[in-house]
């Protein structure tokens, strides 16, 4: 029965090419992982900020429909 096993040589060999094989894998899912966490903030940081925009009220535009600034209202611009 032993002499139908392969020598344990042959057997580490294999073993050690399967865990480096594994090490190779686990470390790209991770590297993959990154990624995908990077761009899960970066959709939340756009929804985030279409929302708010979406939210603001039309006061923010700060011109009546004469074109003139509203009352209290900042303008973009300001010279002196």
């Amino acid at each position: 029965m032993i002499s139908e096993l392969p020598a344990r040589a042959t057997t580490q060999t294999e073993i050690d090419r399967v865990k480096s094989h594994m090490e190779r894998i686990e470390m790209e899912g991770k590297k993959y992982a990154a990624v995908l966490e990077r761009k899960r903030k970066q959709y939340a940081l756009l929804f985030h900020v279409l929302e708010e925009l979406q939210r603001a009220p039309a006061e923010d535009v700060a011109l009546d429909q004469t074109g003139d600034a509203l009352p209290g209202a900042s303008t973009a611009m300001e010279v002196e």
